[in-house]
């Protein structure tokens, strides 16, 4: 059972790894997202 136990391993670890990678390009969109809502209700202020 031991090859078992390392296949296990590795796998919450890739799942880790991968759930961390896409937590950080959740992160980072949503940050852009932001700061275009900003950009455009700056802009949509500066001209009415």
């Amino acid at each position: 059972m031991p090859a078992t136990e390392n296949i296990d391993e590795f796998t919450q670890f890739q799942t880790d790894e991968y759930s961390e990678q896409l937590a950080s390009q959740e992160q980072t969109y949503l940050d852009e997202v932001e700061a275009r809502l900003i950009e455009g209700l700056t802009s949509t202020e500066a001209s009415s």
